[in-house]
């Protein structure tokens, strides 16, 4: 079984509205499901790991993977997180 994984980014009203939330963007690229994620500190770049042993630094507004990580064969990430001032990014 092959495996597309999408990320979508969502609009998220605040609390007093209730609107449910939309869809802003489609990220397509992680071919296995997506583990983990984080918003860099600036807000326009997202950091993904995913079950296809890659870990992809995602321009949010260009819609597509600005780097590629391929992790050892067989290793997966479970989580990714970028520093507090998000000039680094850890991986487990």
């Amino acid at each position: 079984m092959k495996w597309t994984a999408l990320v979508l980014l969502l609009s998220i009203a605040p609390p007093v509205h209730a609107a449910p939330p939309r869809r802003t963007k489609t990220l397509k690229g992680h071919d296995n499901f997506v583990t983990s994620l984080d918003l860099h500190p600036e807000g326009r770049t997202l950091v993904a790991a995913a079950g296809d042993g890659t870990v992809r630094i995602w321009s949010i507004e260009a819609g597509r993977a600005r780097k590629t990580i391929r992790l050892p064969e067989g290793e997966v990430a479970r989580r990714v997180l970028f520093s507090p001032d998000g000039k680094s990014i850890a991986v487990a």
